[in-house]
């Protein structure tokens, strides 16, 4: 009986490398500090709504978008361990800027909107 494209391969296999421990584990804590950073950036704006501030209301979207744009490179770093530099450390400022530009690039120079491994 021929596969459909949707069933899943029962004989344990999984689909790709998984991520190393110690990766998933730093990958897990700079999504918690990027997740307290947009609670407190939301906290702040609604405070400024509160006392009037003209344009605070605009700072909602901003956070939201500003949060997405940081929490694709730790998606993309989980997804595909293998294609990035061995002892990447998303919580180092600097590994994660040179994380945030080359997934960012690699999205820029794609034709489809993907990231593949090979384009980190």
């Amino acid at each position: 009986m021929p596969r459909g494209v949707l069933d899943v391969s029962r004989d344990g296999a999984g689909g790709g490398p998984r991520c190393p421990p110690a990766l998933a584990r730093n990958v897990a804590l700079a999504f918690l500090a990027l997740t307290v950073a947009f609670v407190v950036g939301c906290v702040l704006a609604h405070e400024l709504i509160i006392y009037g501030h003209p344009g605070a209301f605009a700072l909602f979207p901003t956070v939201g978008a500003l949060y997405l744009l940081a929490s694709v490179p730790l998606a993309v770093v989980y997804t595909n361990p293998s294609d990035v530099r061995a002892g990447l450390n998303p919580l180092v400022p600097s590994d994660y800027a040179w994380l945030f530009r080359r997934t960012y690039s690699a999205f820029a120079s794609s034709t489809d909107g993907k990231v593949r491994g090979k384009d980190l």
